[in-house]
């Protein structure tokens, strides 16, 4: 057995780094499901979010070694905007690596970031923490197992669909059910029409599923982020969808360059119909225009829905596009 006296735990201890990046299997890092992208390409990429990641001083990272070797580490990400919204300390945990030799071993390592990361709950008073586990990862189940045991809920599982820009021409655009649905960009004037529908349409995503959240300030977070995406330029596109002349739905979405993998991400943000008139094709349309968009502006694009969101899930089916990834979110219990 393999005692715990010979592990080390570390907090924020920077220069663990480039170790991490060369030592973790290539799994760990982001878009590695995409085989354009060389395991060189990856580490890269991974370094350089990585150190924009620790040079905010609210984040943190705790790794675990053995010696001079690598064994676990975990990053945990302060949310501003969560926290601003919800009136306390909402933290991610975006990465968790376990490189045991066997089962016995990756379960006494993530006891050991469990009881490091329940420190730093307290130490920086985190009233919700959250994580998300990569259906890819091979030790998938060996976390969720470990950590719905351990004081984390499931929340939901999101599902991703992606697109390149060369796949776009072999998209399925739907046809309009009516020629009463407009589709354009947003403008300034929209604000208040989007902000009102963002406030009100929101019941699956992980913010409304976990009890653990107050609903109106869930409603409020949806309704702020599309403001912003809107007035204060988060998002590189919006559109809204007119019918009989009021606008009842909007899709935002943005891009960023990567310069370590040398492609432009487009990324689905937020995106909603009015109940009153759903049914008649109005996500299909604005879809078709954000497709389009991302085709124009982006060399790879992802859309995501969470699994029961079944008509997205199926619009998302029909266009063709293709599954790249689902990821498990859950939820962590503090004490009280």
């Amino acid at each position: 057995m393999t005692s715990i006296t010979n592990y080390d735990v570390r907090v924020n201890d920077t220069s663990i780094l480039i170790d991490c990046a060369n030592s973790i299997p290539r799994e760990m890092f982001d878009q590695f499901e995409y085989p354009l992208f060389s395991d060189t390409q990856l580490r890269n990429d991974f370094i350089a979010s990585t150190s924009v990641f620790v040079s905010h001083e609210s984040n943190v990272i705790i790794s675990v070694t053995a010696g001079s070797k690598l064994k676990a580490f975990t990053l945990m990400e302060y949310l501003q905007f969560d926290s601003e919204i919800f009136g306390f300390n909402v933290y991610r945990i975006t990465k968790i690596y376990i490189g045991g030799k066997d089962a016995s071993e990756n379960s006494l390592l993530l006891g050991l970031l469990l009881s490091e990361i329940t420190k730093q709950v307290r130490n920086k008073h985190i009233k919700y923490l959250v994580t998300a586990i990569n259906s890819n990862n091979s030790n998938q189940a060996t976390l969720l197992n470990f950590l719905l045991g351990n004081r984390f809920r499931f929340i939901n599982t999101l599902i991703s669909f992606k697109m390149t820009k060369d796949e776009y021409k072999g998209v399925y655009l739907y046809q309009p059910k009516t020629k009463d649905i407009f589709v354009r960009k947003a403008t300034y004037q929209d604000s208040e029409a989007i902000v009102n529908l963002a406030a009100k349409s929101y019941k699956i995503n992980r913010y409304h599923l976990d009890p653990a959240l107050d609903r109106d300030a869930c409603d409020r977070l949806h309704a702020t982020s599309v403001y912003n995406a809107l007035m204060n330029g988060f998002a590189d596109m919006v559109i809204v969808a007119e019918y009989q002349g009021n606008v009842v739905g909007y899709y935002t979405a943005k891009k960023k360059y990567y310069p370590e993998l040398e492609v432009v991400f487009g990324h689905g943000l937020l995106t909603a119909v009015d109940e009153s008139v759903r049914g008649l094709g109005i996500y299909s349309q604005m879809n078709n225009n954000i497709l389009k968009w991302y085709s124009e502006h982006t060399d790879i694009a992802e859309m995501g829905t969470y699994v029961n969101n079944i008509p997205i899930h199926k619009t998302f089916t029909n266009n063709g596009l293709s599954i790249i990834r689902c990821v498990h979110q859950l939820s962590f219990k503090p004490l009280q």
